[in-house]
């Protein structure tokens, strides 16, 4: 575990020290390649990755599996403002094309945090004094005292942020596994519970876009609106045309921007 303090620095090495006092083992370079049911439990299977064809897998019985592979940004409002994004392959998401300040594609659009790329709360609030103090010059107001030397001091953090970050990218690179551990009856899209087979059967030779797939099969139309399912489709149908994964692969973001009730847009 690598943390910024030495405070999260001594409480991972805390975690650490209690697992090993359980006997729970950390299992590294190792997936879950998949979980069935065994009666009333669960049955999952531990396979090395990248797959070595003379490697063992191993499987246990469990009461509950927990996975986490990663975050995604929240950019609907970005995205729906027109701002443009690119897609960064060591992240495995769209990032907000920013300047220095903070500025967007947008005339007059400011962007900070993680909903431009994820980079933690130092980081989002040192871009937050960057882009308050540009974005007040471009209304034609001044400094107050001592804001230039806040800004200066800002920009020193947002540096040491990053270089952190690139680390804890770099030590915490994990493998950005789409439907490779997916059979055909694995569920894809939670919410319509779509298969990675009836999802496949939605690009039929003359459907290339993920738009065509979600009107043939409504994938991205339940309640999360796409933003788990969405991000492998649109590398799938990337693949399929031989084309980069840009923001241009993606679905359009609709409104509402997040899940929201009818009784309280009609209460509105």
């Amino acid at each position: 575990m690598l943390t910024s303090t030495p405070a999260l620095a001594w409480r991972g090495r805390g975690y650490l020290m209690e697992l090993k006092r359980r006997g729970i083992p950390l299992l590294h370079r190792q997936v879950i390649a998949g979980v069935e049911r065994a009666g009333d439990r669960l049955r999952a299977r531990i396979a090395p990755w990248p797959a070595d064809g003379g490697a063992s897998s191993r499987s246990d019985d469990v009461d509950t599996v927990c996975m986490g592979y990663g975050f995604m940004p929240s950019n609907e409002i970005l995205r729906a403002l027109g701002c443009r994004h690119a897609f960064d392959p060591d992240r495995g998401h769209l990032v907000t094309e920013r300047d220095g300040d903070g500025l967007t594609s947008v005339a007059h659009v400011y962007a900070v945090g993680d909903c431009t790329g994820l980079g933690r709360a130092p980081a989002a609030e040192a871009e937050g004094i960057i882009a308050g103090l540009a974005a007040a010059r471009s209304l034609g107001l001044a400094a107050a005292a001592g804001q230039e030397r806040a800004v200066a001091r800002a920009r020193a953090r947002l540096r040491r942020h990053r270089r952190f970050q690139a680390g804890l990218w770099e030590l915490f690179r994990a493998p950005r596994l789409l439907t490779e551990l997916a059979g055909p009856e694995t569920v894809i899209c939670r919410c319509e519970e779509l298969t990675l087979a009836e999802i496949q059967s939605g690009f039929d030779p003359g459907t290339q876009s993920i738009g065509a797939v979600k009107r043939a099969t409504r994938a991205g139309m339940g309640r999360c609106q796409g933003r788990y399912c969405g991000p492998v489709l649109a590398a799938v149908a990337a693949a399929r045309r031989g084309s980069p994964l840009d923001e241009a692969a993606h679905w359009a973001p609709r409104p509402p921007v997040k899940p929201i009730r009818i009784a309280d847009i009609v209460g509105s």
